[in-house]
């Protein structure tokens, strides 16, 4: 615990790439997350920052859009989502530790995960263009 009586912890945001999990920037100031549309498998991990904590932390994570509510993860502090629609996604965290304990800890992270190619403004255009000229042929 620091001084303020805050928990050291430590997030990690993983994607699942073709050679495995690969870690994200999770530090960024602006807490924004950008994940290409062929990673859409995201991994959650909350732990101490500092070595051992002295009670195992309570966690909860929710993101807005796939979690109906505040889901449960326990100590173990981790949760994949798989199949992320494109868009704004909310990711946010809360922990404490011990069940009973206020929380201690909390943060949120947008999460934009990009549209695939096929469904761009621009890929659109083509197809009508296409459309167009077969017509006119």
């Amino acid at each position: 615990m620091t001084a303020s009586g805050q928990m050291d912890t430590n997030l990690e945001l993983q994607v699942l790439r073709a050679r495995g999990w690969q870690a994200l920037p999770a530090s960024s100031p602006a807490r924004l997350i950008r994940i290409d549309w062929r990673e859409s498998v995201l991994r959650a991990v909350l732990h101490p920052a500092s070595g051992r904590a002295d009670r195992p932390l309570s966690c909860h994570m929710y993101l807005q859009g796939v979690d109906r509510g505040w889901a449960d993860v326990g100590s173990r502090g981790w949760r994949v989502y798989t199949h992320l629609q494109h868009g704004r996604h909310l990711l946010q965290i809360r922990a404490a530790p011990g069940r009973r304990r206020p929380t201690c800890m909390s943060a949120q992270w947008q999460i934009l995960v990009m549209r695939p190619p096929w469904r761009c403004w621009w890929a659109w255009l083509t197809y009508l263009g296409l459309g167009m000229g077969g017509m006119g042929a």
